[in-house]
């Protein structure tokens, strides 16, 4: 075979096939039978050939640093997301306003090492993550335990009704003891519902509302939120509806702009959620509750400090999300009660005519659930 034809043939020879099967084809093209020379010796004194076999080196090694190098990017994003979310500044709310469980996919990262040791280590620090900071974990674990039936104890629901009447309604039908409303319909609307509810009263605000089965003695009306001093069961209790400032999550994070508005956006909610603090008495029975517009664990619930606890974080069970209705991904809609009260049971259940899920939270007082615990004992 001349020269030339001889070199295009182990040209195409090693850009069709893979380097090593290439490398011994190739060699067998250009050694006669009688030669058993090597592969490299075969194509060697072919200058355009020899420089083609390094490039393919070189071409093939890289894969094979990042299967080396992506479990290691793995674990370095996994800490930084996880100092993020523990944290919480206001700077990186265009990250934190995403539900922690969406960026676990970073995890499939382990599978591309090699070594097993590398690949455990990676899945175990995104375990560690999971533990302690998805709280779909710890309420997806919880509906296999026994909840309890509690005397005495109160149903406490919270739905952004979107101004729909049939979703009022549908919220009615499980007889809570206190509804809170926001998008509330007009209080017309609300009034022709609750003649056949006549065991209901309502404080009516301009978005939020709150319906309560018991006498209504004091009522405060803001801009976002309403509240109401209820008598239930000769129990005062101080009830709040709010809804906070609409968040705008964006996915362009290499956008300065998304960084600057999503903190700006946060700013605002804290200035809001400080005006429902001082406007909570210093003592007594208290409940919270509403579309906070702001993903679990917020910042801005920094600012109830030690006096109110969240209901999901200490009973709820399932899947609690309740935005969006048909895919629900984020709990925005929470209900935070005051330590004289005591979560046995929370969940999360759809209504129509919203994108918004009704979320409920059954409330005791901690003698009475004690005492109900010994019985069953």
């Amino acid at each position: 075979m001349p020269y030339t034809w001889r070199r295009a043939v182990i040209q195409q020879i090693m850009l069709v096939m893979p380097s090593p099967l290439g490398t011994k084809l190739a060699g067998s093209a250009v050694r006669p039978k009688t030669c058993r020379r090597s592969s490299q010796n075969a194509l060697a004194g072919y200058p355009a050939t020899d420089a083609f076999i390094r490039n393919r080196r070189i071409t093939s090694s890289a894969p094979q640093k990042m299967k080396r190098l992506a479990p290691l990017l793995s674990i370095g994003i996994c800490a930084a997301i996880f100092i993020l979310y523990a944290v919480r500044p206001n700077w990186a709310t265009a990250i934190t306003i995403f539900p922690t469980w969406i960026w676990l996919p970073f995890a499939f990262a382990a599978f591309f090492s090699p070594q097993r040791r590398i690949r455990l280590i990676t899945l175990a620090a995104w375990m560690v993550y999971g533990i302690f900071l998805i709280e779909e974990c710890h309420s997806l674990f919880r509906m296999v335990l026994p909840s309890g039936n509690h005397p005495n104890s109160i149903t406490v629901a919270t739905l952004n009704c979107s101004s729909s009447v049939a979703a009022l309604s549908k919220a009615l039908q499980s007889a809570p003891d206190v509804v809170l409303l926001q998008e509330s319909p007009s209080e017309e609307e609300i009034t022709n519902v609750l003649s056949s509810h006549p065991d209901y009263q309502c404080a009516y605000g301009f978005d939020a509302s709150i319906i309560a089965r018991g006498a209504i003695t004091k009522e405060i009306k803001a801009r976002l939120f309403t509240c109401a001093l209820i008598d239930i069961d000769s129990r005062k209790i101080f009830v709040v509806s709010l809804r906070l400032a609409t968040s705008d999550p964006r996915i362009d994070l290499w956008n300065p702009r998304c960084w600057r508005a999503q903190r700006q956006m946060r700013e605002r909610q804290l200035r809001e959620m400080a005006e429902v603090v001082q406007a909570l008495p210093v003592d007594g029975t208290l409940i919270v509750g509403g579309d906070f517009n702001v993903p679990p664990r917020d910042r801005i619930f920094t600012l109830f400090g030690s006096r109110l606890t969240d209901t999901f974080s200490a009973a709820g069970r399932g899947w609690c999300n309740t935005i969006l209705a048909e895919l629900p991904i984020l709990r925005i809609d929470q209900i935070w009660i005051s330590s004289d009260l005591m979560a046995t049971n929370a969940y999360a259940r759809t209504v129509p005519d919203t994108d918004h899920r009704l979320y409920a939270a059954i409330l005791a007082t901690p003698a009475t659930a004690e005492q109900s615990g010994g019985e069953r004992r």
